[in-house]
């Protein structure tokens, strides 16, 4: 799959399909998969993002809960 973009080291939650299409070069792959929103969450080390993880999936934004559990777990 192609590169998301980079977000500053912030966590990233698409809310919308515009904001899914606006961070992925090959959004119309994932949506070819049913995928339509996103949460990325960078993995720094040193100060530099050194990967994200990226959980995806196909009906609704991930709710604040979701993403508030991730980020403590991370």
């Amino acid at each position: 799959m192609g590169r998301s973009r980079d977000f500053g080291g912030q966590a990233f939650r698409s809310q919308t399909s515009a904001e899914f299409r606006a961070s992925f070069a090959d959004y119309r792959k994932l949506e070819a998969l049913d995928l339509s929103f996103a949460l990325n969450v960078p993995w720094q080390e040193l100060g530099r993002t050194v990967f994200t993880v990226n959980l995806l999936r196909g009906t609704g934004a991930f709710p604040e809960q979701a993403v508030s559990a991730v980020l403590q777990r991370l």
